[in-house]
């Protein structure tokens, strides 16, 4: 059985533990879907986020091994990032497309 995704209280309480301070424009939640993103893409975090992103199991490899992300990463990363995308086509009533490979004659 999977693990469950952590929450933003989750989030929130380890920013603090931490003491993480990215500034008045970031929220923890912000912070660790792009910190996650980035990771995907393979593109450098800072030590904080790479830490914040293995303490809830979201990455693993980091301090000595390159960084990848976890099945629950992968997971949380399609979660947050299909959301926008599955409401957008909500909203618009859009149909599926059908494909079109060939003509038929």
């Amino acid at each position: 059985m999977s693990e469950a995704f952590p929450t933003l209280e989750e989030i929130e309480r380890y920013h603090q533990e931490s003491g993480a301070n990215y500034g008045p424009q970031e929220t923890p939640l912000s912070v660790v879907q792009w910190g996650l993103l980035k990771a995907a893409c393979g593109w450098h975090n800072g030590s904080m986020t790479n830490l914040i992103l293995r303490h809830h199991k979201l990455t693993e490899g980091y301090p000595h091994k390159p960084i990848k992300l976890t099945e629950m990463g992968r997971k949380y990363l399609w979660e947050f990032s299909a959301k926008p995308i599955k409401e957008a086509i909500t909203l618009s009533n859009l149909e599926p497309m059908e494909c079109q490979t060939h003509a038929k004659n």
